[in-house]
């Protein structure tokens, strides 16, 4: 009877998603993918890295030699954008929400704050901090950018090892962001 009721649930999991689309997560998109998902912005993504979605709706850059090994616990290097993760009209408050919150999740946040210039908007933040993800230590570096009230967010994530590898592609990836008008 068990046996009968397993075999019962799996058919209709079969047949429940029969004429449904079901979105793949962790694998490679092309170019064309990757401009209508940033329909408000764009970067420049380097040819010796990827695009691929991410289960929460997003989409991440990684270097190429990761193609094989993405999935939702790796620590791969990778580039991600979000808009509005800190609704704040201003890049400082912007800034203040971001170190309080991770001040929140770690009690003892370290960091390392930069002031940059970007060539079209001027100011903005980059915060370096390390990280415990799945018993390894990240860097990750999340860079603020604040323009017209809307608040961007650019996170860059390595394995400590690897950091250093892939910042000055991060580092262009940045500086080519441009907004949409």
């Amino acid at each position: 009877m068990k046996f009968f009721l397993v075999l019962l649930a799996f058919y209709f999991s079969i047949f429940n998603t029969v004429g449904q689309e079901k979105e793949e997560f962790y694998k490679e998109v092309d170019e064309k993918e990757v401009r209508e998902h940033y329909l408000k912005y764009s970067i420049e993504v380097p040819e010796n890295w990827f695009s691929y979605k991410t289960d929460p709706g997003l989409m991440a850059h990684s270097p190429n030699q990761y193609k094989d090994s993405i999935h939702p616990h790796t620590n791969v290097a990778s580039v991600i954008i979000r808009t509005n993760l800190y609704k704040r009209k201003s890049l400082e408050k912007s800034l203040k929400f971001f170190l309080r919150s991770k001040k929140k999740q770690y009690g003892n946040f370290n960091y390392k704050l930069i002031d940059v210039e970007h060539k079209l908007y001027g100011k903005f933040y980059m915060i370096r901090y390390f990280e415990l993800k799945n018993k390894e230590t990240t860097i990750n570096l999340t860079s603020i950018i604040n323009w017209e009230g809307t608040t961007y967010c650019l996170f860059y994530s390595s394995r400590k090892f690897n950091y250093d590898k892939y910042v000055l592609d991060v580092l262009k990836m940045i500086n080519s962001f441009k907004i949409k008008e």
